[in-house]
């Protein structure tokens, strides 16, 4: 099983890696002040994908300057 906010490496055809699995934020949170992707994953569809990073039960923008009205769903490492 995939480590704790780490991506999960998956051998395909040609050994390639996988990218980042996203996590849903009911299973598991990311660390405090840890700059993740973040988005809304629901019966509406995919959106609001960006940067955030989580302070308590808030979600700020990476400069911490601001926080979102809304609560991701997933969150994922950021790819490279």
């Amino acid at each position: 099983s995939p480590t704790r906010g780490m991506p999960e490496e998956i051998s395909a055809a040609g050994g390639e890696v996988m990218a980042n699995k996203w996590i849903s934020v009911s299973d598991d949170l990311p660390e405090h002040n840890n700059v993740v992707e973040t988005q809304i994953d629901d019966e509406n569809g995919c959106r609001n994908e960006t940067t955030l990073k989580r302070q308590g039960t808030l979600w700020f923008v990476p400069d911490g300057t601001m926080y979102v009205y809304y609560r991701p769903t997933h969150w994922r490492e950021p790819t490279p």
